[in-house]
Order: structure tokens, then sequence, then C-alpha cells
């Protein structure tokens, strides 16, 4: 598992050795991140990306593993064109990083990886851009907000409002008004 998070550059002698304590500093804010979207009902697809995201981290900047190669090559171009035309199809869907990791024929740590350098945004933030991006046409379109939150696929309207007022900068309910 080691070498999965990291990409195949995991320490080829014993454990990782890290250099000091990690209960500090971004690689432990980015557990904390992971395990608090998983109790605030965060989708599998946010959740299970947070998780790898942390880990790998973890491994590669803590554990003196090798840091990653800059770029993307051609196969990866291409792996991350159809994940992310999977979720453009699907972004309504709570759709699991190993379902997205099979549609693109990579690992999901990889996967995650190169979606990040490619698209600027790991796959499940590439998700919720697109759902807010729907959000916003439906909101144009007279739907009240309720309706649009359950439609685009978020899990409650609390969820949906925190999103879509982090992308646009005002609630759902303000866009709404301000564009009727």
């Amino acid at each position: 598992m080691r070498n999965e998070l990291t990409g195949g550059r995991a320490r080829a002698t014993g454990e990782p050795f890290f250099r000091e304590s990690v209960l500090h500093g971004k690689p432990f804010t980015r557990l904390l991140a992971a395990h608090t979207a998983r109790e605030h009902g965060a989708n599998h697809l946010e959740e299970q990306g947070l998780l790898l995201h942390a880990f790998s981290n973890l491994l590669i900047r803590e554990g003196q593993a090798t840091p990653p190669a800059a770029g993307t090559r051609r196969r990866e171009r291409v792996a991350v064109r159809a994940a992310r035309e999977y979720l453009d199809a699907r972004f309504d869907r709570n759709v699991a990083l190993e379902e997205l990791a099979d549609v693109a024929g990579l690992t999901p740590v990889y996967l995650c990886r190169v979606f990040q350098q490619e698209v600027g945004l790991p796959p499940h933030a590439y998700q919720i851009q697109r759902r807010v991006m729907r959000a916003k046409r439906l909101l144009l379109q007279g739907v009240p907000p309720g309706e649009v939150a359950i439609a685009v696929g978020f899990f409650d309207q609390s969820h949906f409002g925190r999103y879509f007022k982090r992308i646009t900068g005002v609630t759902p309910n303000r866009y709404f008004i301000a564009e009727r």
C-alpha cells in the first residue's frame, strides 16, 4: 500500500522514516480535513480523495520518499480526460474514487495526483464545481434552491449552500433572487 500511496517512490528499505512528529503541520491538517469531511457527509469521491491525498503526501513529504516527477505524459492526460468526461456525465452521482480510477485506467492515488496536475483541482473539487455550474443554470430557470440541491447531487441543502457560496461568493438564495 505504501508503494501505491507514494506512486512507487517509497523507500526501498523497511518502514518509512519520519524526521519529526507529524501531528502538527499540513499532513496532520489534511488528515483532519479528511476525517471532518467524512463526519459531515462528504461524498465518496471527496472523502476518498482527501484521505489518499493526505496519506500519500504524508509519506512523500514526511517519510522521505522521492518527490513526484514534474509534468504528466500523454497516457496520463488521456486518463484524466476520461475521468473528467465521466464526472461531467455523472456530476450528480456519488462516484467512488475506485470507480473513477477504473474508468481512467490508473490507480486511485495516481489518478488523484495526475488529475490535480492536469486540471488544477482534485477530482472531488472538479465534481463540486460541475455541480455548482449546473445549479446556477437551474436557479436561473427558476428552480427553487432546495430542489436544485438534490437535483445536482448534494447530500442536503446546507452542503449545497456551503459549496455554492464558496465557489460563487453568494448563497443560492441570493443568487436565485438576484437573477430573477
